[in-house]
C-alpha cells in the first residue's frame, strides 16, 4: 500500500474542465480515464499522468465488490501522477478512497480564472465532436447515410464488434445519466476509449447533458448536416398534438366525428363526450393529468374502433399507441414492458416508453388490459393518478394529457374480479358496451359498403349502385362487427372477379 496520501484536484463544470485540457494540451500533457488493470500498468510505467476518475467513481457507488480492485490499481500512485474528478463526485471519491486521497483541491482556485500551477498529465485519449440531430427525420436522413446503432446498456459491450455501424446514437444513455447509474457512466467511457472509427450523435436537446458528463471525450458539439446533406424538409418537427390541446371548436367536430363514425352505442358517446369535456377543465388547473377510461364486453363490438375514432381526430397522421396485453402474461411481463433493469440478459427495451418517445398520438390503447399479471396492473396506478411512469432505467416520462383506454373481453360479471380494485378506483369512466341491435347492424353495414365502393371506385369502372345493393343487403348473422367487415370484404372480391370475366369491370 502507498505510503503517503496524495491530493485529489477537482473541476466544477464542462467550461472549466475544457479550460483545464487546453491549458495541458499547450504545454504537451495527455489524460487518462480509469481502466481497471490498465490504469494499473500506467502508474507503475512511471509516466507522468493525470487520471479523471469520476466515471470510476459512479460506478463504484452502483457496485461497491469492486473497490478493493480498484484501490489496488491505486497502489503505486506517487505525486507525479494527478488525479481529477467532477464536483459532484468528489466528495464520494473521498469517502471511497480514504487511503488514497488526504483532501481534495479545486484545479482553479477560482471559478473563471485562466491560472494553474503545476498542471500534471492527462491521458492520451483523443476528444470527438459530439454531432447533433433534431428529430426523428434527420435521424432517417443520417440513417440513409450510413448503419446507425442506438446504444444502451446491453449493447455498450458488443459496440466494438460491431463493424458495419458507422454512427452511435447515445440519446438514451445520455437520458439514463439523469438516473445517476454510475456503472454504465463507466462503461460509456470504456466504450468510447475503444472505439475510434465511428461518429457519436446525440438528440439536440440531450447535448448539454452529454459534454457535462462526458467532458473528457467530447470537445465540442456540431450539427450533423455539416458533415451530411440534411434535407430542408426534415426540419420540421411533428409536434405531439394531445385532447387538451384542441380548440374550442374542435370539441363540437369530434362529437360529430364519434356519432358519424361509431354506430350505435349512443349512450356511451355521450358519457364519453361529457367525461372529456370535464377532463379538459380539470386538466388545465392541473386536478387530471390524464383520462383514463374502460370498455368491456364481448368481443368485436367496436372497443378498439372508439379508441382509433379518439386517436385519428386529435392526431389523424399518428400511429396509435396500442399494446394487446394478452402477451404480457409471463412473470417477466412487466420487464417486458418498461424494459429490463441494467445488466438484465434478455430484452433491450420496453414497449410502453418506445412507442411513447417513437409514436405522435397521445391515445395509448391497453388491449385486453385483464390478461396481464397482477404486477403489470399495479404498475398502471402511478400513471393513472400522476401522468407519467418510469422505466426499469429510472427514466421517466410525462405524459401528462394522454388518453389511456383499457378495453377487456370480460363481461359484467366477471370484469370486477380480475382487475385490482386500487385499479378500478383510479380509472375515470368504466362503460359496458353491448352488441349492435339489428337496426344498427344494417346501419354499420351500410356505412361499411359504401367505404369500400368509393375506395374500389378508384381503381374500378363498375355499376356501383347495382354493387351497393348487393354489398349493402347482406345477410349477417353474427354479432361480431370484425367478422361482417370480413364478409363486406369477401362479397366486393367476389363481384370484382366476376365483373371481370363478363367484362362488365375496369
Amino acid at each position: 500500500m502507498i505510503g503517503s496520501r496524495n491530493m485529489l484536484y477537482v473541476y466544477r463544470n464542462y467550461e472549466e474542465f475544457n479550460r483545464y485540457f487546453d491549458l495541458s494540451e499547450k504545454i504537451g500533457k495527455k489524460f487518462y480515464s480509469f481502466v481497471f488493470i490498465e490504469t494499473k500498468e500506467l502508474i507503475e510505467s512511471k509516466q507522468d499522468c493525470i487520471i479523471d476518475i469520476t466515471g470510476l467513481v459512479e460506478y463504484l457507488n452502483a457496485n461497491r465488490g469492486d473497490l478493493f480492485a480498484a484501490i489496488n490499481n491505486f497502489s503505486n500512485l506517487d505525486e507525479e501522477n494527478t488525479v481529477i474528478v467532477a464536483e459532484r463526485s468528489a466528495n464520494l471519491a473521498l469517502e471511497l478512497f480514504p487511503t488514497i486521497f488526504e483532501g481534495m483541491e479545486f484545479i482553479f482556485e477560482r471559478e473563471n480564472s485562466d491560472n494553474i500551477e503545476d498542471i500534471k498529465e492527462y491521458n492520451s485519449v483523443e476528444r470527438k465532436v459530439l454531432y447533433y440531430y433534431k428529430n426523428r427525420e434527420e435521424l432517417s436522413e443520417i440513417e440513409a447515410n450510413g448503419k446507425i446503432v442506438s446504444i444502451n446498456n446491453e449493447s455498450i459491450e458488443k459496440l466494438s464488434g460491431m463493424k458495419d455501424v458507422k454512427y452511435c446514437d447515445i440519446t438514451t444513455l445520455a437520458r439514463i445519466f439523469n438516473s445517476n447509474i454510475g456503472s454504465v457512466l463507466y462503461l460509456v467511457e470504456s466504450m468510447i476509449t475503444n472505439v475510434k472509427d465511428k461518429i457519436f450523435i446525440v438528440r439536440e436537446d440531450m447535448i448539454d447533458r452529454v459534454l457535462e458528463e462526458l467532458p473528457l471525450y467530447f470537445k465540442e458539439s456540431k450539427y450533423i448536416g455539416d458533415i451530411i446533406n440534411i434535407r430542408e424538409c426534415a426540419d420540421e418537427t411533428i409536434k405531439k398534438r394531445k385532447y387538451v390541446d384542441l380548440e374550442e371548436h374542435d370539441f363540437s367536430l369530434l362529437e360529430k366525428k364519434l356519432q358519424a363514425d361509431i354506430i350505435g352505442h349512443t349512450y356511451l358517446k355521450q358519457v364519453l363526450i361529457d367525461a372529456l369535456k370535464s377532463f379538459r377543465i380539470l386538466n388545465k388547473i392541473g386536478d387530471m393529468p390524464v383520462f383514463s377510461m374502460m370498455l368491456y364486453g364481448m368481443p368485436g363490438i367496436g372497443k378498439t374502433e372508439i379508441c382509433k375514432c379518439l386517436s385519428k381526430f386529435i392526431q389523424p397522421d399518428a400511429d396509435i399507441i396500442k399494446i394487446n396485453f394478452e402477451g404480457y402474461s409471463s412473470k417477466d411481463a412487466l420487464n417486458s414492458l418498461i424494459g429490463s433493469p441494467a445488466g438484465y440478459v434478455g430484452c433491450d427495451g420496453g414497449e410502453l416508453p418506445d412507442k411513447v418517445e417513437r409514436y405522435n398520438s397521445s391515445v395509448i390503447i391497453c388491449d385486453e388490459f385483464d390478461k396481464t399479471t397482477s404486477e403489470v396492473k399495479n404498475y398502471f396506478l402511478q400513471m393513472l393518478e400522476e401522468g407519467r411512469f418510469t422505466d426499469s432505467m429510472g427514466i421517466e416520462y410525462d405524459i401528462n394529457g394522454y388518453l389511456v383506454i383499457f378495453t377487456s373481453n370480460l363481461n359484467e360479471k366477471n370484469w370486477k374480479q380480475e382487475l385490482p380494485k386500487p385499479f378500478i378506483s383510479r380509472l375515470d369512466l368504466i362503460c359496458k358496451m353491448d352488441k349492435l341491435n339489428e337496426l344498427e347492424k344494417e346501419e354499420y353495414i351500410r356505412m361499411i359498403a359504401g367505404k369500400y365502393l368509393s375506395k374500389i371506385e378508384e381503381s374500378y369502372i363498375f355499376d356501383k349502385q347495382k354493387w351497393w345493393e348487393e354489398i349493402s343487403n347482406i345477410n349477417c348473422m353474427t354479432d361480431d362487427l370484425r367478422e361482417i367487415k370480413k364478409e363486406i370484404q369477401k362479397k366486393c372480391t367476389t363481384l370484382i372477379g366476376e365483373a371481370k370475366r363478363k367484362g362488365e369491370c375496369s
